[in-house]
């Protein structure tokens, strides 16, 4: 019994033994992989580390190039408001003189037209009293011949209108005697007319 309870005991102390020695052996190989592990993990660290900065570098440049781009844009929104203001402008001024200039051409030409016809009934007024006068004169010679024939008739001298325009005034009271009826009756009466142009 005494042999089999040290052999029991010295079966623990082997399989402690054997423990021992496996943990031994083991655990270098374990803290190499647990350093390798760590240095992997710093060395991810500083990877991430640096890709976070690259990145949050780009964002900020990103940031930066869009708000000059929005600045930009802001300000040709801004300068293309204020052209098209001032075009609107131009257009409504240059729309207002064309008006205005329209205006003052339109009655200048009501002016002239007014004028022109004021020319037509001078002219109107003047082709009736031409035929107002020529028809006066025909009226005269017609009564003017119906007296000279009556005084031939009765016998009496006819004056020619030349010599009685050319002839003075007597200068006394007396009645010059009658010149020759035969000379007075070879100057006829010639009729004057004027012709109107239409």
């Amino acid at each position: 019994m005494t042999e089999a309870i040290w052999g029991v005991v010295g079966l623990l102390v082997g399989l402690a033994l054997g423990w021992y020695w496996t943990n031994y052996r083991m655990h270098p190989g374990m803290a190499k992989q647990l350093a390798e592990t760590k240095v992997r993990g710093a060395r991810q660290k500083q990877e991430t580390v640096a890709e976070l900065d690259r990145r949050g570098r780009e964002l900020a440049e990103l940031k930066t190039t869009y708000e000059q781009e929005h600045q930009a844009a802001a300000e040709t929104h801004a300068k293309l408001s204020a052209d098209l203001a001032k075009a609107l402008g131009d257009v409504a001024h240059l729309t207002e003189k064309s008006q205005t200039r329209g205006s003052e051409l339109q009655r200048a030409v009501d002016e002239s037209f007014r004028e022109v016809g004021q020319f037509y009934e001078i002219g109107a007024s003047l082709e009736h009293a031409a035929e107002a006068f020529t028809r006066a004169i025909e009226a005269v010679e017609s009564r003017l011949l119906v007296a000279s024939k009556r005084m031939k008739e009765l016998g009496l001298s006819v004056a020619s209108p030349v010599a009685a325009v050319e002839s003075p005034a007597p200068e006394t009271s007396q009645v010059p005697p009658p010149p020759d009826p035969q000379v007075q009756a070879d100057v006829p009466l010639q009729p004057v007319r004027i012709k109107s142009k239409r």
